[in-house]
């Protein structure tokens, strides 16, 4: 499986370099069958435009897989913006891609406040 790779730093050799929530992002339109964003969206200043831009990106019937952490420190890279909950995934996608599925990585010690929440979405 082959797989393209999207980053505004260019020591890391993207395929595509650029930010993913610029309204100019650099992402050819309707040109993948599946985008995944892992630790991605709590570091754009502009979620709302990331989620745009993705689902610009998909093919018709794609899927975009997204990991975004809940109980985590503040971390890097720099900025760290975002929490993001689902009730803000359903409001963030709405009318863009669709909700299949929500899942929490749950965090035992503190119920309430998962690790991370992990959003399967499709493009109609």
């Amino acid at each position: 499986m082959s797989y393209q790779t999207l980053d505004s730093d260019r020591a890391t050799n993207p395929t595509f370099l650029g930010a993913i929530d610029l309204r100019d992002c650099c992402l050819p339109k309707e040109t993948f069958k599946t985008v995944t964003a892992l630790s991605v969206l709590e570091h754009t200043k502009n979620p709302s435009q990331a989620i745009n831009n993705l689902a610009e990106a998909l093919l018709p019937g794609g899927t975009a897989s997204f990991l975004t952490p809940w109980d985590l420190r503040f971390h890097g890279p720099r900025p760290d913006c975002w929490r993001i909950s689902d009730d803000g995934y359903r409001a963030l996608l709405d009318g863009k891609l669709q909700v299949k599925g929500i899942r929490f990585c749950d965090n035992p010690a503190r119920p309430l406040s998962p690790f991370a929440t992990y959003v399967h979405a499709e493009k109609s």
